[in-house]
């Protein structure tokens, strides 16, 4: 939790008042004459509502009984306990005491230790992701390096229940912190073993390997054997160069090698899970992972027990459409089947299911402990009750809906809480059910008005903090379980509500389109302010696309770059956000049939929507339609304009994938298989054709940042050669890298870049007239003969151009 986003929480009401905040539900259009600017949206983000993204909750202590206290800062740097029922907080560790430049990671329930991490030293997208870190004891206020020495090379940090021990990576190994004193644990670490990190795509995508048995006697360590993985190199060129301090590029770039098995790979990280012994630290017992021939991933795991009896994990195969979960004897290491699963509709087994699981031990009439979580038994996403025995699976919702969030549960009393889409799939509503409940009886927390809505319980589950999300602007209140009157506001934005009445807004609204083929996708639709449907008005397509993704949401709409290009007059788009087949909160049947054939029915199903509404919408300009995709979207984008249908005017394409052989295999193969297994289907999916591209009226714009760890330059790069070999106009291709940027494209002023770049090329569209020049004219470029260079790409041929011998002969061009 940042600390910044909760300062003004302090000022709250007592909790026997009732309160309440107002809302329409719709998204504001404001009520002034204020045009939302590309400084409002892009550089200054005046205008993004305040909120707390979680909650360090804290338990009662001796000196405390009350529910409800959280862990946060005050506006003069102090930690303090404070509470969401009363406006009391006590000073816990002044600003004086904590390390500079620090942020809060972690503290435990109890508030004996609390753990601030430094900022990230490097714009490096290392593997995994290292830091420095500081423990401050609670009790004297005194703060130290986590290890003597660190130099932002610590990972994945674990704090006990009790706050009494730190688990963390050095080097390679696993370390124990406790009462100041390190200890190493293991000695066999490398590069080629990676403890405590048990996914390797992304260093962002990392799970935490290391975790504390309830009782705080073993230490459960899941890692990633390496060996005879194939590495990318990243490459880096200007190492922070600053003219304003004189601080200069190195004279050679340098790369980091990143573990990135590509799809097909021969060897992918092999997932190893180790219980050691806390007592002694030498007492290490070895799971074996060895559910699947041949390659084994892991999906999560958890300890099954209040002590330290029971391990359970699950193992997905390679291509993930088949899964077991297993429990594992602490003491003997033999290993139960809990349950099996598979794919029965060709689709994927969703990758986060068992994220979502939590130990529940004893349910009321039965024997045996259980385990909670999400899963599609029935096509749905629902919650179900696995004895982890294997003896009795209970459901507990039901429907044609789905969970998104399991967000507490309450053993006590025998009730799970949860967010899930039983109103709409583009929203998020509160829920609650009890274990000996119907499985289609749950009862609703808050108001069901459409909107999106999400919670963050106490460690009590009596009380939680209900956040609404939007579409209006966000709000949140306490309220008691059972009682449906708020106690108290924590934040209800009411400044950011005063400021916006002042714009004149794009209007946001929400519907569906039903496909003839009798499936229905969810529209998130921007007019611009002053909307007239007597003009004309040009067109942007702003989808994400992925597999399980959703952008078409009733969730508040910051007012960034897209909400811009609709307000600015000069711009005047119609923005058109649509949630194609594949994406998430709709059933597995939506979802399941782009498995082997990635990006062919989602862009069928792009296509289809903009000539719908081409057909039936008067005041959208055919002439100019534009579509703008990043990642996935990007790649969504790149197979817009391959399609050649002449339906799409302009295509924005930023950090794309243009062929799966080029991506990771643990997401590509998820939803492709492997090259061996389908290889028509790599090869329909890459993005090769340039007819599309070269017929383009408004051309095309590449984007993508020189590091990008994750979505590797060598998809543009391809794309981009093959266009120009084949001709492609300068007129037609803008093309903008950003050096040492990754992914996210933020390196040294690079955000602000793209969205000045991006607007830039928007406008160039609508300002496209049809005239051709003599240097603009189209010529085929490849020879007849593939193996022969084209006409001019030859020192000879150079040399023979009237208007190069010179300077040939000179030695100018070479």
């Amino acid at each position: 939790m940042h600390a910044s986003k909760i300062v003004s929480f302090l000022a709250l009401l007592a909790s026997a008042t009732a309160v309440s905040v107002t809302r329409s539900p719709n998204a504001p259009v404001g009520n002034g004459n204020k045009q939302l600017t590309f400084s409002d949206a892009v550089i200054d983000n005046t205008l993004s509502p305040r909120s707390a993204s979680s909650f360090s909750w804290l338990a009662a202590t001796g000196n405390s009984t009350a529910d409800g206290e959280y862990l946060t800062k005050n506006k003069a740097g102090d930690y303090i306990r404070a509470s969401v029922l009363t406006n009391k907080t006590t000073v816990t560790v002044k600003a004086s005491q904590i390390p500079a430049g620090t942020s809060l990671y972690a503290v435990d329930k109890y508030m004996r230790t609390i753990v601030v991490v430094g900022k990230p030293h490097r714009p490096e997208y290392l593997d995994p992701l290292l830091y420095n870190y500081w423990v401050i004891d609670v009790a004297t206020g005194k703060s130290a390096p986590l290890m003597a020495g660190q130099n932002n090379d610590i990972a994945a940090v674990q704090l006990s229940p009790s706050g009494k021990a730190i688990a963390f990576i050095y080097k390679y190994n696993v370390y124990v912190w406790k009462c100041g004193k390190v200890t190493q644990v293991t000695f066999d670490g490398s590069r080629d073993l990676y403890h405590g990190v048990c996914n390797w795509a992304c260093a962002t995508d990392n799970i935490g390997g290391l975790i504390f048995s309830p009782d705080e006697k073993q230490l459960a360590v899941v890692s990633a054997n390496n060996k005879d993985v194939y590495d990318y190199p990243v490459d880096f060129f200007t190492q922070g160069e600053d003219l304003t301090t004189d601080k200069l590029a190195p004279q050679y770039p340098h790369n980091i090698l990143r573990i990135y098995p590509n799809a097909g790979a021969k060897v992918i990280p092999k997932p190893e899970i180790r219980l050691i012994q806390l007592k002694n630290g030498t007492a290490i017992t070895r799971i074996p992972i060895d559910e699947y021939d041949g390659s084994n991933i892991l999906d999560g795991f958890l300890w099954a027990t209040d002590a330290a009896s029971t391990f359970v994990y699950e193992i997905l195969n390679r291509v993930q459409d088949k899964a077991k979960i297993v429990a594992v004897d602490a003491a003997t290491a033999s290993k139960t089947l809990i349950r099996e699963r598979a794919a029965d509709d060709n689709g994927w087994l969703r990758s986060d299911s068992f994220d979502v699981n939590a130990f529940i031990g004893r349910v009321a009439g039965k024997s045996a402990n259980y385990i909670i979580e999400v899963a599609e038994d029935d096509g749905w996403a629902h919650l179900y009750l696995q004895a982890i025995d294997g003896s009795d699976r209970i459901q507990l919702t039901k429907g044609e809906w789905e969970v998104r969030s399991l967000l507490s549960v309450d053993t006590e009393r025998q009730v799970a809480y949860f967010s899930a889409t039983k109103q709409h799939s583009t929203e998020s509503h509160l829920y609650s059910v009890s274990f000996d409940s119907a499985a289609d009886s749950v009862t609703a927390l808050v108001g069901e008005e459409p909107g999106y809505w999400s919670a963050s319980f106490t460690p009590s589950a009596k009380y939680y903090v209900a956040a609404y999300q939007g579409p209006n602007v966000p709000y949140q209140l306490v309220y008691k379980v059972g009682n449906n009157e708020a106690l108290a506001v924590i934040q209800d934005n009411a400044a950011l509500v005063k400021l916006l009445d002042s714009y004149s807004l794009p209007n946001i609204s929400f519907y569906e389109m039903k496909h003839p083929d009798g499936y229905t996708m969810n529209v998130k639709r921007i007019v611009p302010p002053n909307f007239d449907p007597s003009k004309k008005y040009p067109v942007l397509f702003q989808p994400y696309g992925g597999p399980g993704s959703q952008r078409a949401t009733k969730a508040w709409t910051y007012y960034s770059w897209v909400p811009y290009v609709a307000a600015d007059p000069e711009l005047s788009f119609i923005v058109y956000i649509i949630d194609n087949r594949g994406t998430g909160f709709k059933g597995r049947k939506f979802r399941s049939p782009i498995v082997g054939q990635l990006g062919k029915l989602e862009v069928e199903d792009q296509i289809w929507a903009a000539k719908e509404l081409l057909a039936t919408t008067p005041y959208l300009d055919a002439n100019h339609v534009t579509f703008w995709g990043w990642s996935f979207g990007g790649y969504m984008a790149s197979k817009i304009a391959e399609s050649d249908t002449g339906v799409f005017t302009c295509a924005l394409i930023t950090a794309p994938v243009s062929d799966w052989r080029f991506y990771n295999s643990g997401y590509t193969e998820r939803y492709m298989k492997t090259p061996d297994v389908n290889p028509a289907g790599y090869d329909a999916r890459a993005v090769r054709k340039t007819a599309g591209f070269k017929n383009m009226k408004g051309g095309v714009a590449f984007t993508f940042g020189t590091a990008d760890a994750n979505v590797h330059p060598q998809h543009s790069r391809v794309v981009l050669d093959n266009l120009v070999g084949d001709g492609m106009l300068p007129s037609k291709l803008k093309t903008f890298e950003f050096t040492d940027s990754d992914h996210g494209i933020k390196y040294h002023g690079a955000t602000r870049f793209l969205y000045r770049f991006l607007t830039e090329r928007l406008w160039d569209e609508l300002q496209r007239t049809d005239k051709v020049h003599q240097w603009s004219q189209p010529e085929q470029v490849f020879a007849a003969n593939a193996s022969a260079p084209a006409k001019g790409s030859t020192p000879e041929d150079y040399a023979a151009d009237s208007g190069m011998k010179a300077l040939y002969m000179e030695g100018v061009v070479f």
